[in-house]
């Protein structure tokens, strides 16, 4: 370990080794399927574990020194050579479990080893997690608790990352299909810390619940969902408060998926029906709810189909008593300030407009507006677009 040069020759090796279980142009699915089986057959996986099993010293001491735990970050390892040599280590087994059931059972049980370095900076240890559990039934059955926990703490410790919370979306479901054990215990969590966990307002203007989540100095304090979207935010690799925001309306929406009435019912109860269509009108709208300008309509589009997502799970993946009096009922569904009373469609008395706020219903700037003309909207924007990439 006090060989610089023992470093670089390991990291050349795993580098070679993960080139050979990646999917590329030099090679394709099958020699990887092929390159998989020769190393998990030959147990070329035990000394990455036993490298892994090294200790990796963190300094605490940034985080513990901080007045404002806004501004907790991933804490430095000790040794970064040692630190840049694991992380080659969770490629190498990231990509030796990309769909291999039998690699993804062997590494299961070193999961214990490889969540012990949750937290370090520039260490990628939840998407590799990730990879040993993706679309295995028997394996996601097992999952512990405290696994998942983990997570929830790791978000409060170190602050919100798109990434942590992208963590639980693979337990949620198998090849597509639902998984309610993992629903019903993720949602449980979740409802534990709701605020800490969910940011589904996306709105860091001052006193907004969400500014205490980032650092005073931050200079995102004080924008809003457009003004994020704008500053290219939904772009970044890490620390995107939009894509956060969007993570936190998936995972909801993941939780309440398929046959799940009793969970459909407790995300109703926190976020009613109205709010899910008043959110949904609201993003790429002003305060007073205008449409905004110079807006990048995929960071728009990506928060809207959240909000759809939610909505279709919510209202139309099961027959929920509940979730189908809250749509029969809904405000603005077919056309402004309509309901669904009876058979008929009938108007709803105007009422003052309210300022925005989290919560808040339609301001004046919504007149006319409603879910299925913005969906055709969109439709029609979608085709101009299709129709400029297909001209020659």
């Amino acid at each position: 370990a006090a060989r610089p040069d023992a470093y670089l020759e390991a990291t050349e090796v795993l580098k070679r080794m993960t080139e050979y279980v990646t999917v590329s142009d030099k090679y394709g699915p099958e020699i990887v399927a092929v390159n998989q089986r020769i190393m998990i057959d030959h147990e070329l996986d035990e000394p990455i574990v036993e490298i892994l099993r090294m200790p990796l010293e963190r300094d605490t001491t940034r985080r513990l020194a901080l007045v404002d735990p806004a501004e907790a970050d991933a804490d430095p390892a000790k040794n970064n050579a040692l630190r840049d040599l694991f992380q080659n280590c969770y490629d190498l087994v990231l990509q030796l479990c990309s769909g291999n059931p039998q690699a993804q059972a062997k590494l299961f049980e070193f999961i214990p080893v490889l969540q012990e370095n949750v937290g370090i900076e520039r260490l990628n240890v939840a998407d590799t997690i990730c990879e040993i559990v993706r679309d295995n039934a028997r394996l996601i059955a097992q999952v512990p608790e405290s696994l998942l926990r983990q997570f929830i703490t790791a978000i409060q410790t170190w602050g919100r990352k798109a990434r942590w919370l992208r963590f639980f979306e693979v337990f949620l479901e198998v090849c597509g299909s639902p998984f309610k054990r993992n629903q019903d215990l993720v949602l449980r969590i979740v409802l534990e810390d709701w605020d800490w966990i969910l940011d589904l307002v996306c709105d860091y203007r001052k006193n907004a619940i969400s500014s205490k989540f980032i650092p005073k100095k931050d200079p995102r304090q004080g924008m809003t969902m457009v003004d994020l979207i704008k500053d290219g935010d939904h772009r970044l690799k890490v620390r995107s408060l939009v894509k956060y925001h969007y993570s936190s309306i998936n995972l909801l929406s993941l939780c309440c998926a398929g046959k799940n009435p009793g969970n459909k019912a407790r995300v109703l109860q926190q976020v009613p029906l109205s709010t899910v269509l008043t959110r949904f009108l609201y993003v790429g709208r002003n305060a007073d709810g205008t449409r905004a300008r110079d807006v990048d309509v995929d960071g728009i589009h990506m928060v809207r189909m959240g909000w759809i997502k939610l909505l279709i799970n919510l209202c139309f993946t099961s027959l929920d008593t509940q979730a189908i009096q809250q749509w029969h009922g809904a405000h603005r569904v077919w056309s402004e300030g309509a309901l669904h009373e009876g058979k008929g469609l009938v108007r709803k008395p105007k009422t003052p407009s309210t300022p925005i706020t989290a919560r808040a219903d339609m301001s004046s700037g919504m007149e006319g507006v409603f879910l299925m003309g913005e969906l055709m909207s969109d439709l029609d924007r979608l085709t101009l677009r299709l129709r400029h990439f297909s001209d020659p």
